[in-house]
């Protein structure tokens, strides 16, 4: 058999991406989450433009007289876990507003003036998962920041230090959360409390998402597609920058099914950073 008619090597094993892959948010930052579960796939596309430059007595496309005119990168992502978070994630310039006031969102009063420990966690029982190590000399933004990652943005809404110490706080919760199950993890568990709020009551709050411009808070630092190369101990990742959803949603309601909407991501140039491409493919080695 003449090998040189397939494109079949010993490496081919080794160099194939399967499977649909999982979307993140802010990757590799403390605030990194998963957008949510998808049906269909995702697809990235680079938005490459190349123009020829055309010259008299050429008789036709000339090697060299070729020039990136455009890069706009996308990921597209066939989402079927939604929440007022994604859809404002989708939706360019999308304001969100929590309505009813006579709703109470879950709260903890923590206070760790009696444990002996130099440093603590907070952990979540439903969940399983821990913050990083913080103590007494944390802020109120760094604690939120550790509860960011912990639970992902947008579910703790502020973190409030009583007599200026990280040893005596209130986390509140957004309405949406219901009720964590929170706990401190230390080295002297038995010096530590922790009250929650019994009397969450969700009422008919609701969140009331409204057009808007669009500003720079909109946009998310990056969205990552992670997928699998067979025979690789790493995944493969693409990465874009600067992202900002593209506003291409619609949610089709039929009998004995699930909603599932395309929603595009692109991302964009940083003004200050014009020479950075909005996207990089991360291959692993090994």
């Amino acid at each position: 058999m003449d090998v040189r008619t397939m494109g079949l090597t010993p490496e081919t094993p080794e160099r194939l991406l399967v499977e649909s892959g999982a979307v993140w948010l802010n990757y590799g930052t403390p605030q990194e989450t998963k957008l949510g579960a998808t049906r269909g796939g995702n697809v990235f596309e680079p938005g490459i433009t190349v123009r020829e430059i055309e010259v008299d007595g050429a008789p036709g496309p000339v090697k060299g007289l070729r020039r990136v005119e455009r890069i706009a990168p996308v990921l597209r992502t066939n989402l079927v876990e939604f929440g007022h978070e994604n859809l404002k994630r989708a939706l360019p310039g999308m304001y969100s507003e929590l309505v009813d006031e006579d709703a109470q969102a879950a709260t903890y009063d923590i206070d760790l003036t009696g444990s002996d420990a130099d440093t603590f966690k907070l952990k979540d029982s439903k969940l399983g998962t821990s913050t990083w190590e913080l103590n007494g000399e944390s802020t109120a933004a760094e604690i939120k920041q550790a509860l960011d990652a912990l639970y992902g943005p947008g579910v703790v809404a502020s973190v409030e230090l009583r007599n200026a110490v990280a040893t005596e706080l209130v986390i509140t919760f957004e309405m949406s959360a219901g009720q964590p199950g929170l706990k401190v993890d230390s080295d002297d568990d038995d010096g530590a409390s922790i009250v929650g709020d019994e009397e969450f009551n969700a009422g008919e709050a609701y969140h009331k998402l409204t057009q808007g411009e669009v500003t720079l808070d909109h946009y998310v630092e990056n969205v990552a597609l992670v997928g699998t190369v067979t025979g690789r101990g790493t995944p493969v990742v693409i990465i874009l920058y600067n992202v900002l959803g593209s506003g291409e949603l619609s949610l089709n309601f039929t009998p004995r099914d699930e909603v599932v909407s395309e929603v595009v991501f692109q991302g964009h140039y940083d003004v200050n950073q014009l020479d950075l491409v909005p996207f990089e493919i991360r291959w692993p080695v090994g």
